[in-house]
């Protein structure tokens, strides 16, 4: 099996350990093979999970460079907490009034900010979603 197969297996094997439900835990990663070898790129919500990958990918022997942003994004310049404002805040799946709702949040709810996409926030409600 080539490199880029076992990397992408390695992926898939540790998000279903550290994020099983999409809804709870982000780990959105891809790989990116170029002339200077492999790249981790995307996103996630979990340093450990990327602590584990990189300590699998290292006993494997494979080298890759993590590109990898950790969140709560930098940009949002350690404002990661907020609090719902209206009596029922609609949360979305996606970053667009069509997409699915996934849940909703009531007023006085504390969320925590995980990054922030054009007008849209990226949040998660204390019961994970």
């Amino acid at each position: 099996m080539g490199q880029k197969k076992v990397l992408a297996s390695e992926i898939e094997q540790i998000k279903n350990t550290f994020a099983p439900d999409k809804r709870t835990a982000l780990f959105n990663i891809d790989v990116l093979d170029g002339p200077s070898g492999f790249t981790l790129i995307g996103e996630t919500n979990l340093p450990r999970a990327i602590d584990s990958l990189e300590a699998v990918l290292s006993e494997k022997g494979i080298v890759a460079t993590n590109e990898v942003n950790v969140l709560p994004a930098d940009n949002l310049e350690g404002m990661t907490k907020a609090v719902i404002n209206i009596s029922a805040a609609n949360l979305r799946s996606n970053p667009k009034h069509s997409a699915e709702l996934a849940t909703q949040a009531t007023l006085g709810t504390v969320v925590n900010v995980l990054k922030k996409e054009g007008d849209w926030y990226l949040i998660q409600t204390p019961d994970k979603y």
